[in-house]
């Protein structure tokens, strides 16, 4: 079950980041870089989210 996290104006699907620790987590980076990558996919997701118009409808 994917959980959603509500941010001012969309929504960040937090499974996915989830995932991608996983995974860097896998390749034995450290904490601040996993923090710093999934800093950039969030804002990367958000921006996605934000310029898409069928989210704004909801």
């Amino acid at each position: 079950m994917a959980v959603y996290m509500a941010a001012e104006p969309s929504l960040i699907k937090t499974s996915d980041l989830e995932s991608i620790n996983a995974v860097l987590l896998h390749q034995e980076l450290p904490q601040n870089e996993r923090s710093q990558q999934l800093n950039k996919t969030a804002i990367s997701r958000m921006r996605s989210l934000t310029g898409n118009k069928q989210i704004k409808k909801l």
